[in-house]
């Protein structure tokens, strides 16, 4: 399969309007009462705020421009990696993980702090708040893993 750089380009800017407008919209619907508005049994959109990294390690206000500064970094690397790489799961999964760091900054930089919305639970059990930005970076790392654990020597290099 050969590399669409326009198909690229428009993957990024889905994820990005995707993660932007649903955040928009959990913001308006959120503005008068904190609340949960239940979707499914399992299901719920909230409102919550990460000032750290993944599953709200870090948390501290003041630090946003620590992880903003890092992510780039790690944005700017991928971009880099991506003029190199030969597989078309790894650019793909270079792209899910580097539009899912910029719209995380993007809420950074507005922000101060990472809007997640995305509430899923069994019962009690909660797994931690998460948005669409996180589910492509999750995504990403899931399809750079995979590429990891099934790749073939016999089949070529893949950077």
């Amino acid at each position: 399969m050969r590399h669409n750089g326009h198909f690229s380009l428009a993957l990024v800017g889905t994820i990005l309007l995707l993660d932007q407008f649903s955040k928009g919209w959990v913001l308006t619907q959120f503005t008068a009462i904190p609340r949960a508005i239940e979707i499914t049994s399992f299901f719920n959109v909230i409102l919550t705020w990460n000032y750290g990294i993944s599953f709200g390690f870090f948390q501290n206000r003041n630090s946003f421009y620590v992880f903003f500064i890092i992510s780039s970094i790690i944005i700017i690397c991928l971009v880099v990696l991506l003029r190199y790489t030969r597989s078309i799961h790894i650019k793909y999964s270079f792209y899910l993980i580097i539009s899912g760091a910029i719209g995380n900054n993007i809420d950074r930089l507005r922000h101060h702090g990472v809007l997640d919305f995305i509430d899923l639970h069994i019962l009690s059990l909660h797994w931690p708040a998460f948005n669409v930005a996180d589910l492509a970076i999750t995504m990403g790392a899931l399809v750079l893993m995979s590429d990891a654990l099934l790749y073939r020597p016999d089949s070529g290099p893949r950077f």
